[in-house]
Parts: structure tokens; C-alpha cells; sequence
């Protein structure tokens, strides 16, 4: 059987997903398991002493502690912060999926697990009709989806499991980011709704965590922001029964 993963997506852009996915890593290496981290595609990213850096890819690697290769980690980091397909053309590139696949097959054969941490929602095009969820389904993992507390949320999720599902793809769990200590009226109700939709596997809802920083590569109380959360252990069960 194949090592357990876990593809960390979202219902859109700019919802934390790095910060769920650095968390999960330090979660699961406190269970013991060796982690490798991989972000196929990073836009928006800088160029600092002739290198190009992205802020993700940095924090996802500090998390896990690993000494991975970056090209390995993070394929592609392109300047422009759009869609992966839009960012490479822009860069007169085409992104490579038999390259990530190679790079997430070397990985995986190092760790005991991987996250894999995507860029905004299922349809962010990598390619000219091949999109995030495309990659998730040849990479043979199964979603955690981050989702926003704010009034739309649950239309926007509900949405995105659908596709998940129209594609087989299992889903480990929804995960509701950054909740406010102050919610409005839809961010009261919202997690009380879905938890009451059929056929949504909520986990649970992480505050707002103001000293956890990506850019700055801060952690504080993210672990146990995580495990307080969820259930790591039940987590970690379905991971193991739904690795491809």
C-alpha cells in the first residue's frame, strides 16, 4: 500500500491553507511520522540574492524540518501572483505535469507521509484544461479542504466537495480557517450549518492565530491551535485507509 498524503486545498484564494498545512505537518510529526512537504506550483513569489523564493514553500519546509531539495519541493515559482497556467505563460513557460509527478514520487519515497498544499480552489488551471483537481487525481491523494468563516462559505463549499466527489477523489475532512474572536452573524452560524449538511466531514474551526506568520516563519500555538481543532488520531486513521 501506498504511504498516506494528504492534498491540502481550499474554496478559494488567500484562506490559509499554508497555515493548516504547516500545522497538520507539525501535528503528524508529533505523531511520528517523518513528513515531506510539496507545493507543485508557487505564484507570487520574489527574487532575493538571485534566488527566487516563495514564502509558502519556505514556511512548509521549516514545519517539516526537512533538507528536501527546493526544486523538488516547489517545481514551479513564478513571479506573478495568478493562476499557475496564467503566471507561466506570462513567463513564456508551460508547467510540466510529468515534472511535479516525478518530484512528488521522490519525495514520497523519502517520508513516512506527504502534504501537499495546492494553490486556491479545485479549478486553478496548472494547464490549458488541467486544473488542481486534475493533479490531485493523479497524484492519487485525498483533500482536506480550508475553508473562509465569512458569509458565502457554505455555498462555496458545498461546491467544492461536489466537484471532489463528481472526480472519486476522498475527502479527509473540511476545515473551517481563521475565525475572528469577534464573528459576525453568518460566522456564528455558518460552522453550526455545515456541520449540519449531509455528506460534509467537518473537522472543526481554527481561530484566528495572530502570531503565526507565513512570511515571517512563526509557529506559535499553531500545533496546538491544530490538535484542539481536531481529531489528529482519527485524521491519521483515514489517511492510512484512504492512501492510493
Amino acid at each position: 500500500m501506498a504511504k498516506p498524503g494528504l492534498f491540502v486545498t481550499a474554496t478559494d484564494t488567500e484562506v490559509g491553507k499554508t497555515v493548516v498545512a504547516g500545522g497538520l505537518v507539525l501535528a503528524l510529526r508529533a505523531h511520528g511520522f517523518d513528513v515531506g512537504v510539496m507545493k507543485p506550483a508557487a505564484t507570487g513569489c520574489r527574487s532575493r540574492r538571485g534566488k527566487t523564493l516563495a514564502e509558502d514553500v519556505e514556511f512548509l519546509m521549516e514545519a517539516a524540518a526537512t533538507d528536501d531539495e527546493r526544486e523538488l519541493v516547489c517545481p514551479y515559482m513564478l513571479r506573478d501572483p495568478l493562476a499557475p497556467q496564467v503566471a507561466a505563460e506570462r513567463e513564456d513557460s508551460r508547467l510540466d505535469i510529468r515534472r511535479i509527478r516525478s518530484a512528488f514520487q521522490k519525495l514520497r519515497s523519502r517520508h513516512d507521509a506527504m502534504i501537499v498544499e495546492g494553490a486556491g480552489g479545485v479549478y486553478v488551471p496548472l494547464r490549458p484544461r488541467y486544473y488542481m483537481l486534475d493533479l490531485m487525481s493523479d497524484l492519487g491523494l485525498p483533500a482536506l479542504v480550508v475553508i473562509r468563516p465569512a458569509l458565502g462559505t457554505i455555498n462555496h463549499t458545498l461546491l467544492t466537495l461536489d466537484a471532489l466527489r463528481a472526480r472519486k477523489i476522498p475527502v479527509a475532512g473540511v476545515i473551517m480557517n481563521n475565525y475572528p474572536k469577534r464573528p459576525s452573524l453568518a460566522e456564528r452560524t455558518n460552522p453550526e450549518v455545515l456541520r449540519d449538511c449531509p455528506g460534509v466531514p467537518f473537522l472543526g474551526v481554527l481561530p484566528r492565530l495572530e502570531m503565526v506568520s507565513v512570511s515571517q516563519r512563526r509557529f506559535d500555538g499553531l500545533q496546538n491551535a491544530i490538535e484542539e481543532a481536531i481529531d489528529v488520531g482519527q485524521l491519521v486513521d483515514f489517511l492510512r485507509r484512504n492512501c492510493r
